[in-house]
């Protein structure tokens, strides 16, 4: 449909195409003209999403982008804001009551493009220029930090605790490779959580914008899901390749119970009971690697020495939990879709049984972990299959800050680096966040498990000082933290730059009612899903995705409604008794008998706000509920 030539600065339109295409193709050549440096690029779809082409919601937890995609998006996004510019559009939308729909004619653009700006509008904060970047020089890193960067000699664990300047360390790393002619498209850069990868990714954009474009940023999943959609065939998949989440993978099991056969984990009156903990177990075993056969030998080989009952009882069951995951896995095939746990798994089958992936992967000259400690057994796995024999391994971790234990992380799989990959161990020793006193107390209360290897430098001046206090009760606590409290106030210290932490908003509702008492100032907003607005939020969002009764109890109760519960079961039965929707009933509610004058009046407002809810809501549709919220 159009092609950008660089060099004779050139924007490329297909003939005969509709003016309206017409103008996002050159918005969109525009962006690769501003954005990048390719010589050429071209354009064959004018489809218009926000970043990216519609995924499942399975696939949409874990996707990631390879550099041409996310040059893609890149001038998705700037066509949109050329074409359409966000701020704008919310104060046509919300001050001038325009609907997308009016605003895509009177500018001749798609209308998919003006809906995507909306939501951009609506859902981002506005628009703000990015503060100023203050550069990194060589000169700022410390010894330890410059040896990391400098490091020549193999595959490299640096251990860095928190405050250490990791993640400085890790960007001036990739500069100095940059600098020495190593190409963008030759990094490989992971990490296991999508909160870690985005801000790895913020952290080389602002070092070397365009390099980073051209990067493989994100997270294990991702890059397995990359190679996934690859090399579908490989794994007797096809495109489009789906990736169910732990709800669609239910689902599959319970459309399969008749295969099942279950006894030991057969539920009669919610057959779907027992399935939830047996899909986590299946999780597990993907992330150790163990494939329905695998554990269906064990399971045999358990029963062989069983010794009494109990013991044959137990092997049974897990005769019986193999066989529930080799159905899963034969229905997944069936499904052409793949689970969360597959994007690991059938990733490492890839590479060492297709020379096309493993050639690659192998095309990544360096190879960059970060958070490290956080990753399973099959992740590390996979990355010796994508690392192999690469000296060029460079991998961040700190096995004091693993968090994701519950998800099958292995910080053991620090202590193996260096036999599994033949590598070295080097720590970064100084500490540029906390101060001193902090520093030696975590020092001394960390256990055995967590001891850091050496003691670390610190960077700040010392200030402050820390107490440990016991106190035999509630109130003896919370009475201790007020005097505290008003001591750091006598001393010049303002309520509000004064704060409360604790590890869950059950302690800390356990103290702030006794501190109220006792006339401490707090502000404290409590459990953010507990909150009333935040329950009737949620509320409206269950009201139209639920497409039932659920939600309708608290949206009815709201003010502007003011519709007693009674009254709301009343219209519910009378629904289901006559086999209409919730918002059928609405519609019909002359028809409903037993509704008070007040009750009926009500419903008749509420029926009138949800009139334009339908299967498929639109930002059209919803615009009424936006000026309600204004």
């Amino acid at each position: 449909m159009g092609s950008l030539d660089r060099a004779a600065e050139l924007v490329n339109v297909a003939q005969g195409q509709d003016p309206i295409d017409e103008r996002v193709v050159i918005a969109h050549e525009l962006g690769h003209f501003y954005l990048h440096l390719d010589t050429r690029s071209e354009v064959r779809v004018t489809a218009h999403a926000l970043g990216g082409d519609p995924i499942d919601s399975g696939a949409g937890r874990v996707e990631g982008y390879a550099p041409t995609e996310r040059k893609e998006v890149q001038a998705d996004v700037f066509a949109g804001e050329f074409l359409c510019p966000s701020d704008w559009l919310r104060t046509e939308f919300v001050e001038r009551r325009r609907r997308p729909s009016e605003i895509a004619a009177a500018l001749g653009l798609p209308a998919a493009l003006v809906s995507s700006q909306m939501a951009r509008a609506l859902l981002l904060p506005p628009l703000r220029p990015p503060p100023p970047q203050r550069p990194v020089n060589a000169a700022e890193l410390d010894d330890s930090q410059q040896g990391a960067v400098l490091w020549d000699q193999g595959p490299l664990l640096l251990d860095a605790g928190p405050g250490t300047g990791k993640t400085r360390t890790l960007v001036r790393r990739i500069e100095h490779l940059l600098a020495n002619n190593v190409m963008p498209t030759e990094f490989l850069a992971l990490t296991f959580s999508n909160r870690a990868a985005e801000e790895m990714r913020e952290r080389l954009s602002a070092a070397n914008a365009e390099a980073s474009i051209q990067m493989w940023v994100g997270t294990f999943h991702a890059f397995g899901l990359e190679l996934l959609k690859k090399w579908p065939s490989g794994l007797g998949r096809t495109l489009p390749l789906k990736v169910f989440d732990q709800t669609a993978s239910l689902a599959l099991l319970e459309a399969n119970l008749e295969k099942l056969d279950l006894v030991y984990y057969q539920n009669l009156y919610e057959p779907a009971f027992e399935l939830a903990p047996v899909l986590r177990a299946i999780s597990r075993c993907k992330d150790e690697l163990v494939s329905p056969a695998d554990y269906a030998r064990a399971a045999v080989d358990y029963k062989a020495t069983a010794s009494d009952e109990e013991d044959l009882e137990a092997a049974d069951k897990m005769l019986e939990f193999a066989h529930i995951y080799e159905v899963y896995e034969d229905a997944l095939l069936l499904a052409n879709a793949v689970d969360f746990g597959d994007l690991i798994r059938l990733a490492i089958d890839l590479i060492q049984n297709n020379a096309d992936a493993r050639a690659y992967v192998m095309g990544f000259k360096h190879v960059l972990v970060d958070e490290y400690q956080d990753v399973n057994f099959a992740s590390a796995k996979f990355l010796q299959a994508i690392a192999g024999a690469n000296p060029n391994l460079w991998v961040v971790a700190d096995p004091r800050q693993s968090i994701y234990r519950f998800r099958g992380a292995e910080p053991e799989n620090v202590a193996r680096f260096v036999p599994d990959f033949k590598g070295t161990r080097l720590a970064l020793n100084t500490n540029y966040r906390s101060t001193k006193p902090i520093v030696d107390a975590f020092q001394r209360f960390a256990n055995d498990g967590m001891r850091v290897a050496s003691q670390w430098k610190v960077e700040r001046p010392e200030a402050g000082s820390i107490s440990l206090t016991v106190a035999p009760t509630v109130s003896d606590e919370a009475a201790g933290i007020r005097d505290q409290i008003a001591q750091f106030h006598a001393n010049g210290i303002p309520f509000a730059d004064q704060v409360i932490l604790a590890r869950t908003h059950l302690t800390l509702a356990r103290i702030t009612g006794p501190l109220e008492a006792m006339n401490v100032p707090l502000l404290y907003l409590g459990d953010l899903f507990e909150r009333a607005e935040i329950r009737d939020l949620l509320s409206l969002l269950a009201l139209d995705a639920e497409r039932g009764a659920v939600g309708l109890a608290r949206v009815a109760a709201l003010p502007e409604y003011a519709v007693l519960r009674e009254e709301v079961l009343t219209l519910i039965e009378w629904g289901r008794a006559n086999g209409v929707s919730v918002f059928e009933a609405l519609a019909r509610l002359a028809e409903v008998p037993g509704l008070s004058g007040a009750g009926g009046a009500g419903l008749a407002r509420l029926a009138w706000t949800v009139r334009g809810f339908a299967p498929l809501f639109t930002l059209d549709n919803a615009h009424h509920l936006a000026f309600r919220a204004e």
